[in-house]
């Protein structure tokens, strides 16, 4: 919600100020122009995006909608998790901790923590973290192995972004063949009366 609110700020100081030195909103009203523009740019983020990158952005957008998820509440209950686990290992061993990793979503341990179910990337890191302990992996070879997860994490979260540079790159081309389309339109009416030609090109 606050950054639709920063949106809207935005909007309106950039609406006021056009209207405040003689401006008319109504000049800056051109539907066949967004249309082109944003039709244009709409597909070529579907050209160069694969599908699941199509679907992270769409998730990405919503996410920006409805706010963060990683809150004060859910790093409590991660910390939670983590010291139930810690609990697990010292009373039973880490075979009984084993035993709650095959399937977090059914395991009692995680049962415990709906914000972290309902979040799967963080709940598969996790899982896939404790999992190690119980192979007896060395602390730093747990270490890079969750780092080499952090990396690929961060490079397919990346994408959606990546894609959305390239087509905020690619808008000033887009409105420069929209401006060309508008001349092309008023030439179009070059040999009609002068109100005509005028209204083309306002």
């Amino acid at each position: 919600m606050v950054t639709i609110g920063g949106c809207l700020v935005v909007l309106i100081a950039v609406l006021v100020g056009f209207t405040m030195s003689g401006g008319h909103v109504g000049a800056l009203l051109h539907p066949s122009e967004l249309v082109t523009i944003g039709g244009a740019s709409l597909g070529a983020l579907i050209i160069m995006s694969p599908k699941r990158v199509l679907l992270d952005l769409i998730r990405c957008v919503v996410q920006v909608i409805k706010g963060t998820p990683y809150n004060r509440a859910a790093y409590v209950e991660l910390f939670d998790l983590l010291y139930s686990a810690a609990r697990i290992t010292r009373r039973d061993g880490l075979l009984a901790l084993e035993s709650q990793l095959g399937e977090p979503k059914d395991s009692p341990l995680f049962q415990k923590y709906p914000k972290l179910l309902k979040n799967p990337h963080a709940l598969h890191f996790l899982n896939n973290a404790l999992t190690l302990l119980p192979d007896g992996k060395p602390p730093e070879q747990v270490k890079a192995a969750l780092e080499e997860e952090l990396s690929v994490i961060e490079r397919e979260h990346h994408a959606a972004v990546a894609v959305l540079l390239k087509t905020a790159d690619a808008l000033p081309g887009f409105g420069i063949v929209a401006a060309v389309l508008g001349i092309v339109v008023t030439m179009q009416a070059i040999d009609g009366p002068a109100s005509e030609i005028g209204h083309k090109v306002g």
